[in-house]
């Protein structure tokens, strides 16, 4: 193995074991937890693959603290449907509050994407010039305890970062995001939202409630 290769080796797993540290062992009764599927509160049109894809990294994330038991999202479903629940899109509280008591759940986490803009811009001289978009993404959770309807947990992420490569599907109004088949996903956006989903997960676990 070459001297850059295990370098680069070593940089991954000081990241991996830098990541898992911020997240101590969990020693306690797991807590129930129903999780809602990201909605989009902007004006771009975002894809359903990309919200769900988001949707299942944040449970996964989640049920590997240790701390959360995540409510199945086809019982979740069947309750919404079975109940008109949402029916807007947007859950309300008072909406997630009876949710959460028809599945048992102590607590439902209600997340959003309140903003995802990009620009491009074009950078260089007359010789040598090349495309750079920057993005900008901002995830939010809100924990409710079903009992009382109080907001007992809240956590937001806003992410920032340019690529040279922006290979997230988009149409000719650059207005639809699809995440979720890698032929379409630039590396460098989806591992920023991986990122994301991972701070997120973090501040959520390390409150109290």
């Amino acid at each position: 193995m070459s001297s850059i290769k295990k370098n680069i080796v070593l940089v991954a797993a000081f990241l991996f074991f830098a990541s898992c540290s911020e997240i101590k062992t969990y020693q306690g009764e797991r807590q129930i937890v129903a999780v809602m599927p990201f909605v989009n509160l902007t004006e771009r049109k975002i894809s359903k693959n990309f919200l769900e894809g988001i949707t299942d990294q944040y449970i996964a994330g989640l049920i590997k603290t240790g701390r959360f038991g995540v409510v199945e999202r086809s019982r979740i479903q069947e309750i919404i449907k079975e109940h008109r629940l949402g029916l807007t899109g947007l859950m309300k509280t008072n909406e997630a509050i009876s949710l959460g008591q028809f599945l048992q759940a102590p607590y439902i986490i209600l997340n959003s994407i309140s903003a995802f803009n990009v620009e491009k811009s074009r950078i260089g001289d007359i010789n040598i010039n090349f495309n750079v978009t920057r993005v900008f993404i901002t995830l939010n959770s809100r924990v409710i305890q079903t009992g009382t309807g109080a907001a007992v947990g809240a956590a937001t992420q806003e992410l920032v970062f340019r690529t040279n490569q922006f290979k997230i599907a988009i149409d000719d109004k650059d207005s639809l995001i699809n995440l979720g088949d890698e032929k379409t996903v630039d590396s460098s956006v989806a591992e920023n939202i991986n990122d994301a989903i991972k701070r997120l997960t973090v501040e959520i676990y390390s409150q109290k409630f």
